[in-house]
């Protein structure tokens, strides 16, 4: 009994001792991200040529410690590439996605530079110009780094794959979608 109150009692201060000592980890944050958006959208027997494109976005979290609940919200447009005669009818159509999710993020207890992992599950978009559109759910992995420059501001870079699949003029076609973000985030 005595054994487990004293693991309690410094598990505790340990965590209070980490609030104390890194204040410019933990707090409710705003962010503007920008980057580079790869898609590579296939039906069940063909697959489009990757296309990149920029992406925007904004983000808001909650960061406690080594952990973070973020939402987010992006949007990229890009553009089917083929040159497969059976496909050409889809051929430079415009894609307009966009995302809107919540990840969890684990930051390595590391000072001011903060390599982190992420989790996230959202809902993907996707209207294909004068084709079809559907939203979707969809799992998201990443991986980042954020830099804090004081106790109200850090830069990051983040890379993020998302997995989604969506029901295009009655076929499952999978939005395979890499994104490679830089951004500001603003701790209140």
């Amino acid at each position: 009994m005595k054994k487990r109150l004293f693991m309690v009692l410094f598990l505790a201060a340990f965590i209070l001792g980490m609030n104390v000592a890194l204040p410019a980890q933990s707090g409710f944050y705003l962010g503007l991200m920008g980057g580079y958006s790869a898609q590579k959208p296939s039906l069940p027997e063909f697959s489009f040529d990757q296309d990149t494109s920029f992406v925007y976005g904004v983000k808001v979290g909650l960061k406690f410690l080594m952990f973070a609940v973020e939402g987010i919200y992006f949007q990229a447009a890009h553009t089917l590439k083929t040159t497969d005669p059976f496909f050409l009818s889809w051929a430079d159509r415009q894609v307009d996605t966009n995302f809107l999710g919540v990840q969890m993020k684990y930051f390595m207890p590391i000072l001011i530079i903060h390599p982190y992992l992420s989790l996230g599950y959202g809902y993907f978009g996707a209207s294909i110009q004068e084709i079809d559109e559907n939203r979707g759910g969809g799992w998201n992995l990443g991986a980042g780094v954020e830099v804090h420059l004081g106790k109200k501001f850090a830069l990051l870079v983040e890379g993020r794959y998302f997995f989604t699949r969506l029901e295009i003029t009655q076929e499952e076609m999978k939005f395979g979608q890499f994104v490679l973000t830089g951004g500001l985030n603003f701790y209140f």
